[in-house]
């Protein structure tokens, strides 16, 4: 009776494992080689980019493909607000921002999504996490 409930056992975390690791996104080659590209000419495009598609594609089921990556970059009005981000904040405040959009995206409201983010980026929760994040790295440095 111990081996069928260690067995049962081992074969639901097994199932777990493999149900966890199918919800991550997996691009395709084509979107691998897109992305590497656009990495080349631009890295900081290709980090935004495809930390926008990541979460489009686990929210609103949007395809990895290079076309979808280019119409993030073209025309998603999250992506100049990303890049800003970045280029300005550096890598914890952009982390927390790049959360504090996770958090605010709805897939039927994109225009208003720069909006949402910045609003539950000033949130004290959000606040509180980029100065651990802060406080962390300026650690590590002493």
């Amino acid at each position: 009776m111990i081996k069928i409930t260690t067995k049962l056992g081992c074969l639901l975390a097994g199932l777990l494992v493999l149900s966890a690791c199918s919800s991550v996104p997996q691009p395709n080659n084509e979107y691998t080689k897109a992305l590497d590209d656009t990495k080349q000419v631009c890295a900081a495009c290709a980090l935004v980019g495809n930390d926008l598609l990541v979460a489009l594609n686990k929210s609103c089921d949007t395809p990895m493909t290079p076309e979808t990556l280019t119409g993030v970059m073209n025309s998603n009005p999250m992506f100049a607000a990303m890049m800003a981000i970045n280029s300005i904040g550096g890598t914890d405040f952009y982390q927390v921002y790049r959360d504090s959009a996770i958090d605010t995206l709805r897939c039927n409201e994109m225009d208003s999504w720069p909006d949402r983010t910045k609003e539950r980026f000033q949130q004290p929760d959000m606040q509180k996490a980029l100065a651990l994040r802060v406080s962390a790295r300026q650690q590590k440095a002493n």
